[in-house]
């Protein structure tokens, strides 16, 4: 999975608690974010892009494979609902890139699909190999289907047998959703990828007649912050995702890897709406996410967006890791008010069909610079103008940064949002079944 995607607490008290320790001790928690930024800078990028001179009318598979010493070995895969960028992370080797057109959409491939197969790719430590170009051809290619009749004898190519957490039911108190493993993926994001289960969880089996409502949780956060919110769901009209992530590493690595896990569940149900309730900086990785999904898909399924207390405008403090301490947590670098992250983050505006809340909280006094906030988060960063510009309700509460989330006005007023587009949508259309 790292391959691939390569609490309580709240946003203000862990950024301060990190650089703190950061700027003042070498300590073990510096050591072991070392080590884990070291692994992740060994890995190399495969990046770009698939391409059809002919309609696509079913999803594209792309299938990275890796030679070994004694067989080739399936490593990674992505979902694309048509003709898109790509990117993976994967250790230094030989690999081949195959993207196909599913036309059955049973993410495996058949003899009668049109496939094409990259070059031999070449991929050292720490280095991109962009501008790779897989030109699907119009019709299926005889020479490639005894290449992977061959392939199959010696390589398992069932794609199922990655990602097993996609898609799986859970409940809100797994264990792994425990502060522990929180902080672990915050300052042992590469660890954190391995060791605990992690992805886009559904906490019921999916239902074709209920919109999916994806839940995105905050830095050092976890599912369990929506439990409240969760429990006030409407269930008969919506169903509860969640998305669990380490949340130290960069933004865009965690919206792309966002993007790609709900693009392949949108593909296999056929879903054609989902709504996204997002809360801190898990409203960053939700326009991540939808910036991505929008670049090149006119028909996107996600069809309602409502962030909570999100530092839109980053973090002071993370700026402050970035200049003072002497191991960097990645994410700092995205949350840092100057970063190029924000900076690109709106600089494509949503679409009007996309409707957009911004809730924001400010219970929480004045920092040491005489900035109001919530506790953890300024409102001038909450309330960054391009955000409220693309906001159909701007709405503040008497709320800290973490008991919004345990407020039942704030509750009642998203259910109330939920329904509102429920009502205006065709509920009976969102299975393409």
């Amino acid at each position: 999975m790292l391959k691939q995607f390569y609490t309580k607490r709240h946003i203000g008290k862990a950024l301060i608690c990190t650089v703190a320790i950061a700027t003042l001790t070498s300590g073990c928690a510096l050591f072991k974010l070392q080590e884990n930024i070291d692994e992740l800078n060994h890995l190399g990028k495969i990046q770009g892009k698939t391409v059809t001179s002919s309609p696509v009318t079913a999803p594209i598979i792309i299938v990275l494979i890796k030679e070994t010493p004694k067989h080739p070995e399936l490593i990674n895969y992505q979902v694309q609902q048509q003709p898109d960028d790509f990117s993976m992370l994967v250790d230094p080797g030989k690999y081949y890139l195959f993207a196909y057109e599913d036309k059955n959409r049973d993410m495996k491939y058949q003899d009668n699909e049109r496939i094409v197969k990259s070059a031999l790719l070449q991929v050292t430590s720490g280095k991109k190999l962009t501008d790779i170009t897989l030109r699907i051809p119009d019709t299926p290619n005889d020479k490639l289907i005894k290449t992977i009749t061959e392939l199959r004898k010696h390589a398992s190519v069932n794609i199922n047998s990655i990602k097993l957490n996609l898609g799986k039911i859970v409940t809100i108190d797994e264990k792994y959703f425990s502060p522990e493993n929180s902080s672990m993926g915050m300052w042992e994001p590469v660890r954190f990828v391995k060791e605990i289960p992690f992805g886009l969880f559904m906490l019921q089996k999916y239902d074709p007649n209920k919109i999916p409502v994806l839940f995105v949780h905050g830095i050092n956060g976890s599912p369990k912050n929506f439990k409240y919110i969760i429990s006030q769901l409407d269930r008969n009209k919506f169903q509860p995702w969640i998305f669990y992530y380490p949340t130290g590493l960069r933004l865009g690595l965690i919206g792309n890897f966002f993007n790609s896990s709900a693009t392949e569940l949108l593909v296999k149900y056929r879903i054609k709406k989902i709504y996204i309730v997002a809360h801190s900086m898990g409203g960053l990785v939700s326009r991540s996410f939808i910036n991505y999904n929008l670049k090149n898909n006119k028909n996107s399924a996600i069809k309602l967006f409502i962030s909570i207390s999100s530092p839109w405008q980053g973090h002071k403090m993370a700026k402050m890791g970035v200049e003072k301490s002497p191991v960097v947590m990645p994410v700092w670098n995205d949350m840092a008010p100057d970063s190029k992250f924000l900076a690109e983050l709106y600089a494509k505006k949503l679409p009007k069909q996309l409707p957009y809340y911004l809730l924001f909280s400010y219970k929480g006094g004045s920092n040491s610079a005489g900035e109001t906030n919530d506790g953890a988060v300024t409102l001038a960063s909450q309330l960054r103008l391009d955000a409220q510009r693309a906001a159909k309700l701007v709405r503040g509460y008497d709320e800290t940064h973490t008991s919004i989330l345990k407020s039942k006005t704030v509750s009642d007023l998203v259910n109330k949002i939920l329904i509102k587009w429920y009502l205006k949508s065709d509920t009976a259309s969102n299975s393409g079944r």
